[in-house]
């Protein structure tokens, strides 16, 4: 989820499905989208992600790097936002 904050009220970035997309036409969603095989994969630049947070199982935890590199990657490709 993007948030930013104006005037002192946050905002979050939707984005709004196409009024004839099959599934859920119109609908204001998210950026996202399917992990990807090279999302595993360094991104060529140094890294620094934070220890996963408590209560996600360990699977989850070694899985969090691609998870973080997917999130960007689909932000990017749905909105041109780059974080």
């Amino acid at each position: 989820m993007v948030l930013r904050r104006t005037a002192g009220e946050p905002e979050v970035l939707l984005g709004r499905r196409h009024r004839r997309a099959r599934f859920l036409p119109g609908v204001f969603v998210f950026p996202g989208g399917g992990l990807d095989r090279a999302d595993a994969l360094p991104a060529g630049f140094p890294e620094r992600f934070a220890p996963a947070p408590g209560g996600i199982d360990a699977a989850t935890g070694a899985r969090l790097p691609a998870l973080v590199r997917c999130a960007l990657r689909e932000t990017w490709e749905e909105t041109g936002v780059l974080l």
